[in-house]
């Protein structure tokens, strides 16, 4: 800042400057009660069982669509605020069906139900435990 700005900026008022310090920090700052919801839908995007998280916070919402974006079209923020909110409503639309789309592949796909053990002298056979199809 410089000596002349500076002199502008000491002949405001107080309550005025409080004000505007407020609006400033709501603004860049992350309060203590949007840290702990980040925290909770962190520990529940990121579980071994998680299946994503409904209502996301902006920061996990912002993640997640970066993420997509940035693996998908090798886009940066700066890239991401400079396409035109349609576009990235529909890009985001078709990278969410993506995502359904894979998860659903995932949990469809046939569970294998044998087990290969390895018995005596390194051969491999099925385990005893596990019944097979006929």
């Amino acid at each position: 800042m410089t000596d002349k700005c500076f002199e502008r900026v000491g002949r405001i008022s107080a309550p005025l400057m409080d004000t505007f310090l407020d609006k400033f920090e709501d603004r860049t700052m992350v309060s203590a009660d949007e840290e702990d919801e980040i925290a909770k839908q962190c520990a529940v995007l990121f579980s071994k069982s998680g299946r994503g998280v409904s209502d996301a916070c902006e920061a996990v919402s912002l993640f997640c669509t970066l993420g997509n974006f940035s693996e998908k079209f090798n886009m940066d923020i700066e890239k991401l605020a400079a396409l035109p909110y349609r576009h990235y409503q529909m890009l985001r639309l078709v990278v969410s069906h993506e995502v359904s789309a894979l998860s659903r592949e995932k949990h469809s796909a046939p569970k294998a139900n044998t087990r290969i053990i390895a018995g005596r002298g390194g051969r491999s056979r099925p385990s005893a435990g596990i019944s097979r199809p006929m």
